[in-house]
């Protein structure tokens, strides 16, 4: 990767491709796809934003914490992401960090959903107490 007056070139197996990358333009880094239709790139991008955010939608808590991580995402992608030489995020792109934060989120929600009934059950009693006698018991209070 190496800074240009046109933005930053990457180049991969001998490929080199210069400007134009995007906060969801990260994959290209890992994987280089020369003969993919020309919706791959952008769809990739989506994807890729989703997969960076799914964890932060999983940890919020509630609307509040949601609310602060598509501020923060947002703001990233709005103006840090320009000012690190980055092109402007796309449109397909916004939806994917959205939907990478709600997908998170979405699976909190089951995951607490599968335990909550486990919680709601009386638990069993120890076989150390179901073998215990009444006169251990009795020796154990004094």
């Amino acid at each position: 990767m190496e800074r240009e007056s046109r933005g930053f070139c990457i180049a991969v197996d001998r490929t080199t491709t210069c400007g134009g990358f995007t906060a969801g333009t990260g994959w290209e880094v890992l994987l280089r796809l020369a003969n993919a239709p020309p919706y791959v790139p952008g769809l990739l991008g989506a994807l890729w934003l989703a997969a960076l955010l799914v964890p932060g939608g999983y940890w919020a808590r509630g609307g509040a914490n949601l609310a602060a991580l598509g501020l923060g995402a947002g703001a990233t992608l709005l103006a840090v992401a320009p000012a690190v030489g980055l092109a402007g995020t796309t449109p397909l792109e916004w939806a994917g960090a959205a939907t990478g934060c709600a997908v998170g989120w979405g699976l909190r929600r089951v995951v607490l959903d599968l335990e909550a009934p486990r919680a709601s059950q009386p638990r069993a009693a120890s076989p150390l107490v179901a073998r215990t006698s009444s006169f251990r018991q009795r020796s154990m209070r004094s």
